[in-house]
């Protein structure tokens, strides 16, 4: 547990910066011009499907800052917890190597 929790990472800046420059013109990311207003629909699957998409918008958006945060750093470290059944788990929430595949692709 402390030879993982003293593992040094650090943000892929060239990765990042292709990612706001030309992401989704690309098709990686999400366009965040899309964002949907929920009470424009009355349908409930419509609802869901937007509610969904709005979600991901936000994830996205929300490891995008932290990544961007972390950038200006030379190394970082992830805290992380042992359970019951001896698996580890990162206690960072969004960025982290356990996280969404846009997250580990930016360490």
């Amino acid at each position: 547990m402390n030879n993982i929790s003293s593992t040094p990472f650090k943000v892929n800046i060239d990765l990042l910066d292709s990612l706001f420059e030309n992401g989704v013109e690309k098709g990686l990311l999400l366009d965040p011009t899309t964002y949907h207003d929920l009470k424009s629909s009355s349908k409930l699957s419509e609802k869901r499907r937007l509610s969904s998409h709005n979600s991901k918008l936000i994830l996205q958006e929300t490891i995008l800052g932290i990544a961007d945060f972390y950038s200006k750093f030379t190394k970082f470290y992830f805290p992380v917890r042992l359970d019951q059944r001896g698996r580890l788990y990162c206690i960072s929430n969004y960025f982290n190597y356990q996280s969404t595949e846009l997250a580990k692709s930016l360490l």
